[in-house]
């Protein structure tokens, strides 16, 4: 039985035991998608898992938020410096 459902991995946020980030359910669930459809496009999920995940986003919101928008910003750097 699974106990958690997201890692916290020196500030990014997991599925826990995989290597799915937190971000890419939180995405779907912002735009709409139901958890049977975010299930469908990460094959190494269960639908517990996801739910899972949606309810600590649900919990943790300012949290997970600001960490997106940090990984944004990382990645926005990256791509300025790198093209």
């Amino acid at each position: 039985m699974i106990t958690h459902y997201v890692d916290d991995r020196e500030g990014w946020y997991y599925v826990a035991g995989t290597r799915v980030m937190l971000d890419s359910i939180v995405r779907g669930f912002q735009d709409g998608a139901s958890p049977e459809t975010i299930c469908e496009s990460f094959p190494a999920l269960t639908l517990e898992q996801v739910h899972g995940a949606i309810a600590f986003y649900l919990r943790n919101r300012v949290e997970v938020e600001a960490a997106m928008r940090e990984r944004e910003r990382i990645e926005d750097q990256f791509r300025s410096v790198h093209l």
